[in-house]
């Protein structure tokens, strides 16, 4: 593996180049066959906001079954100035097509493994009083044909702090919805599924304060922005909150009445950004939520993630770059490109990796706050 600054050096390098192969595996996850040679198109799309993040849209020959084969997408980078190659995993992915079609050179569109999760509960899923939470959700993954994960194990040992239960009877709980309401009891991001095919959450951590994945810039020696792609630059202000209240679902089993602090979690936006109460005058746009948590610490990391997805809807660069196959999920830039008007710390929406074309479209938002 190579190390971050190696990665970078390859990826900025002028004769970077790739190739990649095309892989099945049964749901068992062994190999059955490489298609590279029936595979004549691939991209790859990784978008933050919804519930299924990753896809892979390619044009292929080959007969697959639907729903159970399992396709893997290998990218190799190289360098031959710099004698630099890396093998990078771009996704695990399930075709979502019958098995019956042998059309010639027909588009395929296929899932990450949150497609085994975006389904409607077939039971009841219900969480008892002290019930770790962390090996609950792994239970479900494995129940779903998710065999493995990488999911942060540091708060393994956190148990729930009463009794909650997701009702099949309602079309609105998914298996995806139960893991999310789970992890965010414990303060950890929404499950996201790696290059690997693996199942991964954290404990959240606000984009102001993550550390700057890729710096992209125009005009300078580490410009890899295509300088063919004119680009976008949009802003939104409308309906934007800058007073934020929530309160933990559970407050009215309480022995004592909640405060903020203690059952509750307040935040004022007093002046940062174009949206905060400062840059309105003093308009104060409010937004009450009640979310569930097992402790003050958790309630005010789901209300964070509320918060920060809220700040980021105002501002949004659209551009494109040279080839990187590196970014992952919710990835935050230090962006130059002021011809734009886009410069400072911004966060990935949505980015496609065009594997023949050997070029990046990217999505991002402005983070309001953090140093780049």
């Amino acid at each position: 593996m190579l190390s971050p600054d190696a990665r970078r050096a390859l990826v900025h390098s002028i004769d970077l180049d790739s190739i990649y192969t095309v892989k099945v595996y049964d749901e068992f996850e062994t190999e059955i066959g490489d298609i590279t040679d029936l595979v004549t198109s691939c991209s790859i799309t990784h978008a933050n906001f919804v519930t299924v993040h990753r896809s892979c849209t390619f044009t292929c020959r080959a007969t697959l079954r639907w729903g159970r084969d399992r396709i893997k997408v290998v990218m190799t980078i190289f360098s031959k100035i710099l004698g630099l190659s890396e093998e990078v995993s771009l996704g695990v992915f399930i075709p979502t097509w019958p098995e019956n079609s042998r059309l010639a050179d027909r588009e395929i569109v296929a899932y990450d493994k949150m497609w085994l999760l975006d389904h409607n509960l077939a039971n009841n899923i219900s969480l008892v009083d002290q019930q770790p939470i962390v090996m609950t959700v792994q239970d479900i993954l494995r129940e779903r044909g998710v065999f493995t994960d990488a999911i942060d194990l540091s708060r393994s040992n956190d148990v729930s702090g009463g009794i909650s239960t997701w009702n099949a009877d309602d079309e609105e709980n998914r298996y995806s919805t139960v893991i999310n309401d789970l992890l965010g009891m414990v303060g950890y991001a929404g499950i996201h599924f790696d290059g690997n095919g693996l199942a991964r959450s954290a404990p959240y951590v606000r984009p102001e304060l993550k550390p700057i994945s890729w710096k992209y810039s125009a005009g300078e020696v580490d410009n890899i922005i295509d300088a063919e792609d004119e680009g976008s630059y949009s802003t939104n202000h409308s309906d934007i909150p800058n007073r934020w209240r929530f309160y933990r679902n559970d407050n009215d089993e309480r022995e004592t009445p909640p405060t903020e602090g203690d059952g509750y979690f307040f935040y004022d936006n007093k002046s940062n950004g174009p949206n905060s109460q400062d840059a309105l005058g003093g308009l104060v746009i409010p937004k009450t939520m009640g979310l569930d948590a097992t402790s003050q610490v958790d309630l005010e990391s789901r209300g964070w993630q509320v918060i920060s997805a809220d700040i980021l809807a105002n501002e949004t660069a659209r551009f494109t770059t040279f080839l990187n196959p590196y970014h992952g999920h919710f990835d935050v830039l230090n962006l130059q490109e002021h011809l734009l008007g886009a410069v400072g710390r911004y966060q990935h929406i949505r980015w496609t990796l065009d594997l023949d074309n050997k070029s990046v479209e990217h999505e991002v938002r402005r983070v309001q706050g953090g140093v780049v």
